[in-house]
């Protein structure tokens, strides 16, 4: 009896890259599905925000910001959305469509400093935060183009600000600044001495590690190389992590919160807020300050280390009055004119209906400012 014959080579080698190609794809298809059904969505989240890839807004992840030699982080201008849309402008704050190094002739300029309730949280479009929206009436209101420069972001707290003014704001020609500052620096209040000085107990200097270029481009293509690489990107700190735990100290002990709260004063955020106003006026602009407006549901039955942050911040918004007065500067107090609880998505953060009626509110006291600022430059010699 013969055997029967060997195919050709050529045939052979075709049935194994079939065959390849065919384990492949259902090995891709399988990790596709534990990806989507068994994988964490925290995790799953946090991959697709360090590689890039779908659509979750997350403002807080550490992939969206790059480090800064003396602001500690700004956002990364190379950041994408998947439809390519931008996030960030070449400064590393909010793209709002202004060149920041060309003031056109005739226009005013309002510069917004803060954190994420400056920013603009969870809204991908800048033209529906209410600095976009103040500067969109003011224009209307005043005859003249107000351009708007967002320079909010997530988790500054004033010795960000500080930092911003300091070295930024001379180099831009501003005609107001809206100082929108408190919540975050609320939180100091649950370490030593509230932070430190210098904020050394509080803050920490930012550090996030981004996936090598090629990499990530394989773990966008394929989930089996997600799933395989999970590993890997933990061993090496690749994994995008919470924003305000990479420019934060770790989280004291209650017992330490408790005690540290008790003795907090909120006299740094005093200090650094007088700090900032100063330096707007040594930059040629008009301050304008106003404070954090909260939900007043989300301000009860927080915890240790909550509640200390969430009195603090009421505090604080005392003292941005108190501080805005000291200094002869206008004065907005949101936290008492905002407590709608539709306006709000979550404790501090506004939806679309919020974000509209914090413009509001602004809009009489800046408006005044801007005019009185105009009338003032048009009888300058």
């Amino acid at each position: 009896m013969t055997s029967p014959p060997n195919p050709p080579r050529r045939r052979r080698l075709q049935f194994a890259l079939l065959s390849v190609i065919g384990a492949l794809a259902f090995a891709e298809l399988g990790a596709a599905l534990v990806y989507y059904m068994k994988l964490d969505q925290p995790l799953r989240e946090t991959v697709n925000l360090a590689i890039g890839s779908g659509s979750t807004w997350a403002p807080g992840s550490t992939a969206r910001y790059q480090r800064h030699p003396y602001l500690n982080y700004v956002g990364n201008p190379a950041f994408r959305f998947p439809d390519g849309s931008t996030v960030f402008n070449q400064q590393g704050f909010r793209d709002t469509g202004v060149d920041w190094g060309h003031k056109p002739e005739g226009a005013l300029r309002l510069v917004v400093i803060g954190g994420s309730t400056t920013f603009g949280w969870l809204f991908e479009d800048p033209a529906a935060t209410w600095p976009s929206l103040l500067a969109e009436r003011l224009t209307v209101e005043t005859g003249q183009p107000v351009e708007i420069l967002n320079a909010g972001l997530p988790a500054y707290a004033t010795h960000n600000l500080i930092g911003f003014c300091a070295f930024w704001l001379p180099e831009l020609d501003a005609d107001v600044v809206v100082v929108h500052a408190g919540f975050n620096d609320a939180f100091a209040a649950a370490y030593p001495d509230e932070g430190g000085p210098a904020g050394e107990s509080f803050h920490r200097a930012f550090a996030h590690r981004p996936i090598p270029q090629p990499a990530r481009a394989v773990m966008r293509a394929s989930h089996l190389a997600r799933m395989l690489s999970l590993g890997w990107l933990r061993r090496h700190g690749f994994l995008a992590g919470v924003l305000a735990h990479a420019t934060m100290q770790p989280r004291p002990a209650e017992a330490h919160v408790a005690e540290a709260a008790r003795a907090a004063t909120g006299r740094l955020f005093q200090r650094n807020l007088s700090t900032i106003v100063r330096l707007i006026r040594s930059a040629g602009a008009v301050p304008v300050v106003s404070n954090i407006p909260m939900k007043p549901e989300g301000e009860k039955n927080r915890g240790t280390y909550y509640g200390a942050a969430f009195e603090a911040a009421r505090r604080n918004n005392t003292i941005a009055g108190a501080v805005a007065e000291a200094e002869d500067a206008a004065f907005v107090d949101l936290y008492r004119m905002m407590r709608e609880p539709a306006g709000f998505v979550d404790s501090v953060h506004l939806n679309e209906v919020g974000m509209r009626a914090k413009a509001d509110a602004l809009f009489p006291v800046v408006f005044e400012v801007l005019v009185h600022r105009t009338a003032s430059d048009t009888r300058s010699p």
